[in-house]
């Protein structure tokens, strides 16, 4: 009998993983190229404060999140998937080019507006993006295929965050970041252009007008359902720490090991590959099947690594100047470091991904898009209570090293869920 191809590379998968993977780096290009204009560029944006605008940037971007969630899930849950998924897609193109023209004008409203624009994109693509999943892959490649989409996103993601931070403050970088987003948006487009059909879940389901309504209703029933509402507290718990650790790399770099931003910007890689890694592998582990195994030890690993970096850097350094990444990779300790945080990561990828599967198993077809834009929501105040969480240590007079070990100490609270989850059988 020849063997199956992968699904990577079949026509049910591919144009979907592609599709996905270049909004994902458009979105984390214009960002990360928007947040260096502002705090690295020589002129300021309609003569604005640089702090004023790097701090409402973020918040602009989520907000669609928290207010659009639920009516972007009841819409995937109501029509079919693959033309709402190409409409998108579309709309992603002429949001890039006009993107691109607020970058030349500078104007803060206009990028602003621009932004907003992309977090509602972002908003109505996310509850299809996974709850398509089911209806492309079998169920023995479920776990795979949750694991191969988030690698794939987060390669996107550090290729684009990095590509935006780079060429921005180059000559004509803005052109340059400019062209790249409109290649991919449209090499998105075209990719989205060959998606196969996706039924609609719930084509007689009534679209509530009321938001307020809405978002209460597809979160109650995410609440209602016990094994619904343990996926969804371990995949806030991965945001929480993802988000937490992002934001901390700079300081944690800084402060406790004296590296530059350079230092810094290698960290954030070495981050993102470990989640790649602990992503990519995910699927063999748990040899197809959608499981809880690999749930405990990846938690307890992420609360030991968490633990580990504050072990590695708890006193901040007092140090003249900042040393360079060819200092860095000269000091001892600096590979204690790095294989601790690739490791910190890549349970952190071995924690999520199984849960992702097990909420698509878990949950009845015709609600799991609203259980995933329940899921948008939660996950986006978690990211805002991680910055809450470090803005309450550090209040107190605590050091990112804290954070660390407080983060370590927290993994331990979700053990009570992580044990329920393993232990239950998927099959």
């Amino acid at each position: 009998m020849p063997e199956r191809k992968h699904f990577l590379f079949t026509r049910r998968f591919a144009p979907h993983f592609i599709s996905m993977a270049a909004s994902a780096f458009d979105d984390c290009l214009l960002r990360s190229a928007l947040v260096t204009l502002i705090t690295f560029g020589t002129a300021k944006i309609d003569g604005i404060d640089t702090s004023m605008l790097v701090t409402v940037t973020m918040g602009i971007y989520v907000l669609p999140f928290l207010v659009f969630s639920s009516l972007a899930g009841e819409i995937s849950e109501k029509y079919e998937k693959s033309s709402l998924m190409k409409k998108i897609r579309l709309a992603e193109v002429v949001l890039v080019f006009l993107m691109a023209a607020s970058f030349i004008t500078k104007s803060a409203g206009l990028i602003m507006f621009m932004l907003f624009m992309m977090g509602v994109k972002s908003t109505f693509y996310g509850p299809m993006k996974f709850s398509v999943l089911p209806q492309y892959l079998n169920e023995d490649e479920l776990v795979e295929g949750n694991g191969v989409l988030s690698a794939g996103t987060n390669v996107a993601i550090l290729v684009g965050t990095i590509c935006g931070g780079v060429f921005t403050m180059l000559d004509g970088g803005l052109m340059i970041v400019s062209v790249l987003a409109i290649i991919s948006a449209v090499g998105g487009y075209a990719a989205s252009r060959s998606l196969p059909e996706a039924p609609a879940a719930a084509p007689d389901m009534r679209i509530d007008p009321n938001i307020a309504r809405s978002t209460w209703k597809i979160v109650s029933f995410a609440f209602a359902d016990r094994l619904i509402l343990y996926s969804l507290m371990g995949i806030l718990f991965f945001y929480f720490i993802g988000s937490l650790m992002l934001a901390q790399i700079p300081l944690y770099t800084k402060i406790m090991i004296g590296g530059d931003q350079n230092v810094s910007t290698f960290l954030f890689v070495v981050f993102s590959l470990g989640t790649v890694a602990g992503s990519s592998v995910c699927g063999k582990i748990l040899s197809g099947r959608v499981s809880g195994r690999s749930l405990l030890p990846s938690l307890i690993g992420i609360s030991v690594f968490c633990a580990a970096l504050f072990a590695e850097g708890h006193t901040p350094v007092d140090a003249p100047t900042l040393f360079g990444i060819g200092e860095f990779f000269g000091m001892p300790f600096s590979y204690i470091i790095i294989a601790t945080i690739f490791l910190l990561s890549f349970c952190g990828a071995l924690y999520s991904v199984p849960l992702y599967a097990i909420q698509q198993k878990v949950t009845p077809s015709q609600h799991l898009s609203r259980t995933i834009a329940a899921l948008n929501i939660i996950t986006t105040l978690g990211m805002i209570a991680a910055t809450l969480f470090a803005g309450v240590i550090y209040a107190v007079g605590l050091t990112v090293g804290d954070v660390m070990l407080a983060t370590g100490i927290l993994a331990l609270v979700f053990m009570p869920v992580t044990l329920r989850l393993a232990k239950e059988k998927y099959e």
